[in-house]
């Protein structure tokens, strides 16, 4: 991700991933999605900036438009979309793997190190 909210590269370069990258490994992570709205809202904690939810507003990103996402529903129904996008990406291309995780999950270090062949303590 650009932190300035315009580009996506997990939204609108999945081909070109695919391309130079065919046996990547896609992380979906997840929590509940007030949580993720609210983060939204209040990042970056400066408030010098504006909040990656106004940011992505004004941004043009793919399945959500400039002014979309004036609230939780709208942003709800964008990410359900990606995940939806991301899921049929890699069913299409099988040599990718496609890791979800729940943030929240207390043994997610423990999900985590199975996955990718880690130390669950990392």
């Amino acid at each position: 991700q650009i932190d300035d909210g315009s580009n996506l590269p997990q939204i609108s370069h999945l081909k070109e991933i695919h391309e130079e990258k065919p046996n990547a490994t896609f992380v979906l992570t997840f929590r509940p999605i007030e949580d993720w709205y609210r983060s939204l809202s209040n990042w970056p904690p400066k408030k010098m900036y504006a909040s990656m939810r106004d940011r992505m507003q004004k941004a043009n990103i793919p399945g959500f438009p400039s002014g979309r996402g004036k609230n939780t529903d709208e942003f709800a129904e964008w990410f359900c979309g990606h995940v939806d996008n991301v899921r049929n990406f890699v069913a299409q291309n099988p040599s990718h793997t496609l890791v979800e995780v729940d943030i929240t999950d207390p043994t997610v270090g423990d999900y985590m190190a199975e996955a990718f062949g880690i130390n669950s303590s990392c």
